[in-house]
């Protein structure tokens, strides 16, 4: 979906990366990729698991064992799953099914759940997220040496986790699909005593498949939902996002998102730039509308520090196999690492 108009004088094959530097409609140069440092770390993308937990439980715990048994050789820090854990909010064999699934992640690497609208009572004036704070209640996480906070104390529907690699200190913070204005005063109060971490954001609905941010009006958008129909409280957009948080703070450097595929347009990707100047790459990943639910495929996301690069390929665990198209393989030059 990416525009065409952008060439690269090699397709990533065998593990080698031969692209011509390019850059985006915001000017972000990118550049050829030196995977070989020692320093490189690796974030995994976990996208919409729904049908996974509905029909095919086996395509997601393959995911998660394939993390676990990677995490040394690719030096694993977090992995980011972007909302839809389960297709029906209310079917607790499904929640069984994405908790035994995300508990092979227990104890080996750090990971992080957004709330999507299929894990939530969505047609309901308020959001309720009984099931998805039964099945990974917040006492889960409290022990854990990577857990931040969350908004409120019985609720993981918007909070943030912590690592730190490649001499940088990271959060990671969670918030609700369409998330409020509260949680979003809460993320930025989250951030502004954080000034020194670099941020990544996870949200379930963001951007869309024509690589914008997605509007309130917009099909699949908030108002496409009964959410909060009574307006007493509020809802926000991918465009609000960015408007009310994302580009106002030099240091949110990612957002993820999941919520919108069709068979063969599965990912999305923006780099903008915010109020300090600073680049923030913003990438949907959501592969459900693919054979068994998405066919297992992740995106595997691994920073190079002494390049200042990042890397992102897709992967099927369950297969075996790598995406070898360009709208799966790609790469970027960073200035996060001085």
């Amino acid at each position: 979906m990416f525009p065409r108009r952008y060439f690269f004088s090699s397709l990533l094959l065998l593990g080698l990366v031969i692209f011509m530097a390019w850059r985006t409609s915001d000017g972000q140069k990118r550049t050829a990729c030196d995977i070989s440092s020692s320093k490189k770390f690796t974030v995994i993308v976990l996208p919409d698991t729904q049908y996974y937990a509905e029909r095919w439980p086996d395509i997601f715990q393959s995911q998660t064992r394939w993390i676990v048994q990677n995490k040394d050789t690719l030096n694993i820090q977090c992995v980011v799953h972007v909302g839809d854990i389960v297709d029906s909010y209310d079917d607790h064999q499904q929640w069984r099914a994405a908790n035994k699934a995300l508990q092979i992640l227990d104890d080996q690497v750090p990971y992080i759940l957004a709330q999507g609208n299929h894990d939530i009572y969505n047609n309901a004036a308020h959001r309720l997220s009984l099931q998805l704070n039964q099945y990974f209640p917040v006492k889960q996480f409290l022990e854990k040496k990577y857990w931040g906070g969350s908004m409120l104390p019985d609720q993981i529907d918007n909070y943030y986790i912590r690592f730190s690699a490649g001499g940088l200190n990271w959060l990671v913070i969670a918030l609700e699909v369409f998330p409020s204005d509260k949680s979003l005063e809460w993320a930025e109060n989250i951030i502004k005593i954080h000034p020194e971490h670099r941020i990544m954001l996870v949200t379930h609905c963001y951007l869309d498949l024509t690589n914008k941010r997605v509007e309130r009006k917009d099909r699949y958008g908030p108002e496409d939902y009964g959410l909060c129909a009574d307006r007493t409280t509020t809802t926000n957009s991918g465009q609000q996002m960015w408007e009310k948080l994302v580009k106002k703070y030099a240091n949110i450097s990612f957002v993820f998102c999941g919520h919108l595929s069709e068979p063969k347009d599965d990912t999305g990707r923006l780099a903008s730039i915010g109020n300090h100047g600073n680049i923030v790459y913003q990438f949907l990943f959501d592969f459900q509308e693919r054979q068994c639910g998405g066919n297992g495929y992740l995106a595997i996301l691994e920073f190079n520090p002494e390049e200042k690069t990042l890397l992102i390929k897709c992967y099927s665990p369950y297969l075996n196999q790598y995406f070898t198209d360009l709208e799966h393989q790609f790469c970027y030059s960073l200035d996060l690492f001085k």
